[in-house]
Protein backbone atom coordinates (compact mmCIF):
# COMPACT_ATOMS: atom_id res chain seq x y z
CA UNK A 1 0.00 0.00 0.00
CA UNK A 2 1.47 3.30 -1.00
CA UNK A 3 1.78 5.82 1.87
CA UNK A 4 2.24 9.86 2.19
CA UNK A 5 2.00 11.55 5.59
CA UNK A 6 -2.04 12.14 5.51
CA UNK A 7 -2.09 15.73 7.45
CA UNK A 8 -5.33 17.79 7.21
CA UNK A 9 -4.67 21.85 7.22
CA UNK A 10 -7.75 23.56 6.24
CA UNK A 11 -5.78 26.87 7.04
CA UNK A 12 -4.30 26.48 3.39
CA UNK A 13 -7.74 27.72 2.36
CA UNK A 14 -8.03 31.74 1.27
CA UNK A 15 -9.48 32.65 4.08
CA UNK A 16 -11.71 34.97 2.03
CA UNK A 17 -14.22 32.15 1.72
CA UNK A 18 -17.77 32.59 2.56
CA UNK A 19 -18.03 30.90 6.30
CA UNK A 20 -20.47 28.28 4.70
CA UNK A 21 -17.92 26.85 2.01
CA UNK A 22 -14.92 26.58 4.41
CA UNK A 23 -17.49 24.92 6.88
CA UNK A 24 -18.19 22.66 4.04
CA UNK A 25 -14.86 21.49 2.99
CA UNK A 26 -14.11 20.69 6.31
CA UNK A 27 -17.34 18.48 7.03
CA UNK A 28 -16.30 16.36 3.66
CA UNK A 29 -13.10 16.22 4.06
CA UNK A 30 -13.35 15.36 7.21
CA UNK A 31 -15.95 12.78 6.28
CA UNK A 32 -13.40 11.64 3.50
CA UNK A 33 -10.86 10.91 6.17
CA UNK A 34 -13.06 8.42 8.50
CA UNK A 35 -14.62 6.57 5.41
CA UNK A 36 -11.61 5.72 3.53
CA UNK A 37 -8.89 6.15 6.23
CA UNK A 38 -5.33 4.73 5.42
CA UNK A 39 -6.56 4.83 1.99
CA UNK A 40 -6.96 8.40 1.62
CA UNK A 41 -3.64 10.00 0.47
CA UNK A 42 -4.44 13.37 -0.85
CA UNK A 43 -7.27 15.93 -1.12
CA UNK A 44 -6.44 19.07 -3.88
CA UNK A 45 -9.09 21.67 -3.96
CA UNK A 46 -9.37 22.76 -7.57
CA UNK A 47 -11.68 25.32 -9.86
CA UNK A 48 -13.06 28.52 -8.68
CA UNK A 49 -12.74 27.26 -5.35
CA UNK A 50 -9.15 26.20 -5.38
CA UNK A 51 -8.98 29.91 -6.59
CA UNK A 52 -10.46 31.52 -3.93
CA UNK A 53 -12.82 32.69 -6.95
CA UNK A 54 -16.43 32.01 -5.41
CA UNK A 55 -19.51 33.80 -6.40
CA UNK A 56 -21.52 32.46 -3.35
CA UNK A 57 -24.41 29.94 -4.02
CA UNK A 58 -23.00 29.09 -7.66
CA UNK A 59 -19.64 28.01 -7.38
CA UNK A 60 -18.89 24.34 -6.59
CA UNK A 61 -16.23 23.02 -4.65
CA UNK A 62 -14.24 20.74 -6.79
CA UNK A 63 -11.68 18.40 -5.04
CA UNK A 64 -9.30 16.17 -6.46
CA UNK A 65 -8.99 12.79 -4.44
CA UNK A 66 -6.38 10.50 -4.77
CA UNK A 67 -6.97 6.94 -3.56
CA UNK A 68 -5.13 3.22 -2.73
CA UNK A 69 -7.92 1.89 -4.21
CA UNK A 70 -11.48 3.02 -5.55
CA UNK A 71 -13.57 1.47 -2.65
CA UNK A 72 -17.14 1.90 -4.32
CA UNK A 73 -18.90 0.81 -0.92
CA UNK A 74 -17.38 4.21 0.80
CA UNK A 75 -17.20 6.46 -2.23
CA UNK A 76 -21.50 5.64 -2.35
CA UNK A 77 -21.69 6.53 1.43
CA UNK A 78 -19.65 10.11 0.35
CA UNK A 79 -21.94 10.91 -2.78
CA UNK A 80 -25.23 10.62 -0.22
CA UNK A 81 -23.56 12.59 1.99
CA UNK A 82 -22.49 15.50 0.05
CA UNK A 83 -26.40 15.23 -1.84
CA UNK A 84 -27.30 16.70 1.55
CA UNK A 85 -25.49 20.03 1.13
CA UNK A 86 -26.74 22.91 -0.24
CA UNK A 87 -23.56 23.74 -2.39
CA UNK A 88 -22.87 21.38 -5.16
CA UNK A 89 -19.62 19.38 -4.48
CA UNK A 90 -18.04 17.50 -7.46
CA UNK A 91 -15.00 15.04 -6.80
CA UNK A 92 -12.57 13.35 -9.47
CA UNK A 93 -11.17 10.26 -8.06
CA UNK A 94 -7.99 8.78 -8.79
CA UNK A 95 -5.78 5.58 -8.30
CA UNK A 96 -2.27 6.18 -7.26
CA UNK A 97 -1.18 4.48 -10.29
CA UNK A 98 -2.97 6.50 -12.10
CA UNK A 99 -1.03 9.54 -11.13
CA UNK A 100 2.18 7.81 -11.15
CA UNK A 101 1.90 6.89 -14.54
CA UNK A 102 0.08 10.55 -15.68
CA UNK A 103 -3.21 8.49 -16.60
CA UNK A 104 -4.89 12.26 -16.28
CA UNK A 105 -8.13 13.86 -17.92
CA UNK A 106 -7.38 17.49 -19.31
CA UNK A 107 -9.26 19.34 -16.30
CA UNK A 108 -6.69 18.14 -13.96
CA UNK A 109 -4.06 19.09 -15.77
CA UNK A 110 -4.70 22.25 -15.85
CA UNK A 111 -5.14 21.83 -11.95
CA UNK A 112 -1.76 20.50 -11.48
CA UNK A 113 -0.33 23.74 -14.07
CA UNK A 114 -2.38 25.88 -11.96
CA UNK A 115 -0.65 24.78 -9.20
CA UNK A 116 2.88 24.99 -9.99
CA UNK A 117 2.89 28.25 -11.75
CA UNK A 118 0.42 30.46 -9.69
CA UNK A 119 0.33 28.66 -6.34
CA UNK A 120 -2.97 28.14 -5.94
CA UNK A 121 -5.74 24.86 -5.85
CA UNK A 122 -3.83 23.88 -2.31
CA UNK A 123 -3.22 20.73 -1.04
CA UNK A 124 -5.78 19.99 1.78
CA UNK A 125 -5.17 16.54 2.74
CA UNK A 126 -1.88 14.41 2.46
CA UNK A 127 0.89 15.41 -0.22
CA UNK A 128 0.72 17.14 -3.93
CA UNK A 129 1.68 13.20 -5.68
CA UNK A 130 0.79 14.79 -9.00
CA UNK A 131 3.89 15.30 -11.47
CA UNK A 132 4.16 18.31 -12.92
CA UNK A 133 2.66 19.60 -16.20
CA UNK A 134 3.79 22.04 -18.86
CA UNK A 135 1.95 24.75 -20.54
CA UNK A 136 2.45 22.78 -23.84
CA UNK A 137 0.63 19.86 -22.35
CA UNK A 138 -2.37 21.89 -21.55
CA UNK A 139 -2.31 23.17 -25.07
CA UNK A 140 -2.19 20.16 -26.44
CA UNK A 141 -4.93 19.08 -24.44
CA UNK A 142 -6.79 22.21 -25.81
CA UNK A 143 -6.44 21.17 -29.52
CA UNK A 144 -7.88 17.38 -28.69
CA UNK A 145 -10.59 18.75 -27.05
CA UNK A 146 -12.00 21.90 -28.71
CA UNK A 147 -13.78 20.14 -31.64
CA UNK A 148 -15.63 18.37 -28.90
CA UNK A 149 -15.74 21.78 -26.87
CA UNK A 150 -16.90 23.71 -30.12
CA UNK A 151 -19.78 21.02 -31.10
CA UNK A 152 -21.05 20.94 -27.83
CA UNK A 153 -21.67 24.84 -26.95
CA UNK A 154 -23.08 25.06 -30.97
CA UNK A 155 -25.17 22.57 -29.85
CA UNK A 156 -26.27 23.92 -26.81
CA UNK A 157 -26.68 27.35 -28.14
CA UNK A 158 -29.03 26.01 -30.89
CA UNK A 159 -31.16 24.88 -28.53
CA UNK A 160 -31.58 27.90 -26.19
CA UNK A 161 -32.10 29.69 -29.09
CA UNK A 162 -35.07 27.38 -30.42
CA UNK A 163 -36.49 26.38 -27.14
CA UNK A 164 -38.22 29.69 -25.44
CA UNK A 165 -38.79 27.88 -22.52
CA UNK A 166 -34.93 26.82 -21.79
CA UNK A 167 -32.92 29.26 -19.71
CA UNK A 168 -29.07 29.48 -19.65
CA UNK A 169 -27.65 27.43 -17.01
CA UNK A 170 -24.20 27.17 -15.48
CA UNK A 171 -23.41 24.36 -17.01
CA UNK A 172 -23.83 26.42 -20.37
CA UNK A 173 -21.74 29.02 -18.91
CA UNK A 174 -18.92 26.10 -17.82
CA UNK A 175 -18.89 24.95 -21.61
CA UNK A 176 -18.90 28.54 -23.09
CA UNK A 177 -15.93 29.46 -20.42
CA UNK A 178 -13.84 26.76 -21.48
CA UNK A 179 -14.40 27.43 -24.89
CA UNK A 180 -12.65 30.61 -24.64
CA UNK A 181 -10.05 29.30 -22.68
CA UNK A 182 -9.08 26.84 -25.58
CA UNK A 183 -9.44 29.93 -27.80
CA UNK A 184 -7.11 32.11 -25.95
CA UNK A 185 -4.78 29.03 -24.95
CA UNK A 186 -3.86 28.58 -28.87
CA UNK A 187 -2.75 32.32 -28.76
CA UNK A 188 -0.28 31.80 -26.05
CA UNK A 189 -3.04 33.37 -23.08
CA UNK A 190 -3.24 31.16 -19.97
CA UNK A 191 -6.11 32.58 -17.26
CA UNK A 192 -8.60 31.58 -14.87
CA UNK A 193 -11.77 32.42 -13.49
CA UNK A 194 -14.91 33.59 -15.41
CA UNK A 195 -14.00 37.32 -15.16
CA UNK A 196 -10.18 36.70 -16.41
CA UNK A 197 -10.99 34.64 -19.38
CA UNK A 198 -13.83 36.79 -20.68
CA UNK A 199 -12.11 39.97 -20.17
CA UNK A 200 -8.74 38.45 -21.92
CA UNK A 201 -11.12 36.89 -24.95
CA UNK A 202 -12.80 40.37 -25.30
CA UNK A 203 -9.13 42.33 -25.98
CA UNK A 204 -7.79 39.13 -27.63
CA UNK A 205 -11.42 39.73 -30.00
CA UNK A 206 -10.87 43.31 -30.55
CA UNK A 207 -7.23 42.78 -31.54
CA UNK A 208 -7.97 40.16 -34.06
CA UNK A 209 -11.32 41.09 -35.66
CA UNK A 210 -12.16 44.92 -34.25
CA UNK A 211 -14.95 45.74 -31.72
CA UNK A 212 -17.96 43.81 -31.56
CA UNK A 213 -20.81 45.44 -29.55
CA UNK A 214 -22.71 41.94 -28.40
CA UNK A 215 -19.11 40.72 -27.37
CA UNK A 216 -17.74 43.76 -25.98
CA UNK A 217 -20.70 44.60 -23.75
CA UNK A 218 -21.13 40.85 -21.92
CA UNK A 219 -20.33 40.67 -18.65
CA UNK A 220 -19.89 37.62 -17.06
CA UNK A 221 -20.20 37.86 -13.23
CA UNK A 222 -23.53 40.01 -13.60
CA UNK A 223 -25.01 37.03 -16.25
CA UNK A 224 -23.91 34.30 -13.86
CA UNK A 225 -25.52 36.79 -10.82
CA UNK A 226 -28.70 37.13 -12.95
CA UNK A 227 -28.97 33.37 -14.81
CA UNK A 228 -32.66 33.62 -15.72
CA UNK A 229 -32.80 36.83 -17.29
CA UNK A 230 -29.52 36.34 -19.09
CA UNK A 231 -31.12 34.72 -21.96
CA UNK A 232 -30.86 37.53 -24.45
CA UNK A 233 -27.62 38.53 -23.65
CA UNK A 234 -25.71 35.20 -23.81
CA UNK A 235 -27.91 34.14 -27.04
CA UNK A 236 -26.34 37.39 -28.61
CA UNK A 237 -22.93 36.86 -27.46
CA UNK A 238 -22.71 33.32 -28.94
CA UNK A 239 -23.96 34.29 -32.08
CA UNK A 240 -21.58 37.15 -32.55
CA UNK A 241 -18.63 34.65 -31.27
CA UNK A 242 -19.77 31.91 -34.22
CA UNK A 243 -20.12 34.85 -37.00
CA UNK A 244 -16.69 36.33 -36.07
CA UNK A 245 -14.54 33.67 -35.40
CA UNK A 246 -15.10 30.72 -38.44
CA UNK A 247 -11.96 30.41 -40.04
CA UNK A 248 -10.18 32.83 -38.09
CA UNK A 249 -9.97 32.83 -34.42
CA UNK A 250 -11.14 29.60 -33.26
CA UNK A 251 -8.36 28.00 -35.39
CA UNK A 252 -5.39 30.27 -35.22
CA UNK A 253 -2.50 28.38 -33.71
CA UNK A 254 -3.99 25.08 -34.39
CA UNK A 255 -1.60 23.71 -36.62
CA UNK A 256 1.33 25.27 -34.99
Amino acid sequence: MFKVDCTYDLTKLNQNYPKRYIDLINRVVNKMAILFNDELLSVIIGGPSGKGDIIDGYTEVELYVVLNRYDVKNISKLSKYILLEDIDVVITYYLIDEVLNNMLDSKTKVLIYEKDKYKVNPTLYGNNLFNIVSYKDIKENDKRVLPTVLHDVRCRYTNLYSNKELCVDRSFIYQLTVLLKCILNYNDIFVYGYNEVFSKFKLLFELKLGKVEDISNFDIIDTIHNLNDSKANVLAFCKALFEYTEGNLIYINLNN
